[in-house]
């Protein structure tokens, strides 16, 4: 009876956090196509379906550029991240060395930093280093801010792959960086996978990083392209949920490729580390 009673408990509150999820959403995707009164009236159904929102949104030229921008910021970053967390993540695999534990506890615990609590050194940084305005300063940023989860994927995963594998590469003459190029990381793709579909949404929906380093206009990301539907006295609301969505589509569509290697990674990475 208890065990019944806890399945319905759990059954409901799974239920109830995903309408708390997709009410907002999908009164988002309405939003998208009602006129700025009905969306000012707060009216749920629009009156009459209609796509003048989608027109005016890509009737900017910067909204264009800001798509590529974010997708500039979000391959640079992703991919930073991924070199550097798995050549990182196999050295502390693979080496016994108090000092390579000690280096792992300190990725760890640099999860618990807060990013606001670096904003200062990082514009001092930005400036002094004439990387303000950049892709390649915000592509540092979100390469090193992935680091600490990185390293924490790849080294439990890199941790089942049998040591064995790297004896025999070895007998075959193989060098550090062959083992781990040809043998180790081809074996971690499900965990690059996985890696790389958590951060394509924290990258391409960040809006504090971009406010602070990014200023001209023609290199703003997508979350600072709502500002261009922005007057001193009025907001084109109905453009702006029109950005909204379309800024949806491309993250939605790669986890939706990578779903299953999502999975697969995680579940790899949680067993058998």
């Amino acid at each position: 009876m208890l065990q019944k009673l806890g399945s319905a408990f759990t059954s409901a509150l799974v239920w109830l956090l995903a309408l708390i999820i997709a009410v907002p959403l999908f009164n988002t995707l309405l939003s998208g196509f009602k006129t700025s009164r009905e969306i000012n009236r707060s009216q749920f159904w629009p009156t009459k379906f209609q796509l003048d929102n989608f027109q005016r949104a890509l009737a900017e030229p910067s909204v264009t550029f800001s798509f590529v921008n974010t997708l500039i910021l979000a391959v640079g970053g992703i991919g930073l991240s991924l070199v550097l967390c798995s050549v990182a993540s196999y050295g502390l695999a693979r080496r016994k060395g108090r000092i390579f534990s000690v280096l792992y506890i300190v990725f760890l615990a640099a999860m618990i930093v807060p990013a606001v609590a670096a904003l200062i050194p990082l514009y001092t940084m930005m400036r002094v280093s004439g990387l303000m305005d950049t892709h390649v300063g915000l592509i540092l940023i979100y390469g090193a801010a992935g680091i600490p989860f990185g390293v924490l994927m790849f080294t439990s995963f890199i941790k089942a792959v049998p040591v064995t594998l790297d004896e025999a590469a070895i007998l075959e003459g193989c060098s550090y960086r062959q083992r781990f190029f040809r043998i180790i990381f081809p074996l971690v793709q499900p965990v690059t996978v996985s890696f790389s579909a958590l951060q394509v949404p924290t990258i391409w929906n960040d809006f504090l990083m971009p406010l602070l380093f990014l200023r001209s206009k023609m290199n703003r990301t997508i979350t600072l392209s709502v500002y261009t539907f922005t007057r001193e006295h009025e907001v084109d609301i109905g453009a702006v949920f029109a950005l909204l969505i379309l800024a949806l589509i491309p993250p939605m569509l790669f986890f939706a490729f990578a779903q299953k290697q999502l999975y697969r990674g995680i579940t790899a990475g949680g067993v058998k580390g």
